[in-house]
């Protein structure tokens, strides 16, 4: 079992250590700083328990990119949210050779989502997680 922060820890360190993500942006744990107009990426999670220590859960990492403006008007970069949904793809094949932990390829979902008020959107992975070791 692992405490909720050494989770993340070690999902961010996949995230940092891995080629597939290149980003002009920092990597956070649960939430970025405000206002930031980066492609930057957040790792946050859901336990399966309350508990101290966590057994499962549900892992999801956001990668956010700005929106294209024509003309005062916003628009989603589509081509670079397909990228960023790829780079997702691939990240999620390296976490599921990831020691002590077992992913669920079942459980994978990508999907885009935006953010009105800054005008951005992130494409977003989640996968379920067992923890196979202490």
């Amino acid at each position: 079992m692992k405490t909720k922060n050494e989770i993340l820890t070690d999902i961010v360190h996949v995230v940092e250590a891995s080629p597939i993500i290149d980003l002009a942006g920092d990597i956070y744990k649960n939430i970025r700083k405000t206002g930031s107009k980066l492609e930057d990426c957040v790792v946050s999670l859901i336990s399966g328990s309350t508990a101290k220590f966590l057994q499962d859960g549900a892992i999801y990492i956001k990668i956010f990119y700005l929106d294209i403006n024509e003309q005062n008007s916003y628009y989603e970069d589509t081509l670079n949210g397909q990228a960023k949904e790829q780079l997702l793809i691939d990240l999620s094949t390296t976490l599921l050779s990831m020691n002590g932990y077992s992913f669920e390829v079942q459980s994978r979902e990508t999907y885009i989502e935006k953010v009105e008020e800054i005008n951005q959107h992130f494409t977003i992975l989640k996968m379920n997680f067992l923890i196979t070791n202490n």
